[in-house]
């Protein structure tokens, strides 16, 4: 069959693309349960 695939680099970049955003997004929804539990076991700190 032969055929080339010339939207290999452009799929692979918009799957690095949509890895990193979602990496980002985890990151950032970690930090708010992090800050979530803390703010939960303050008050029993005190």
């Amino acid at each position: 069959m032969g055929l080339k695939r010339p939207t290999a680099g452009a799929g692979e970049a918009a799957a690095q693309t949509i890895t990193l955003s979602m990496s980002a997004m985890w990151d950032t929804v970690r930090a708010a349960m992090r800050e979530a539990e803390a703010a939960a076991l303050e008050p029993t700190q005190r």
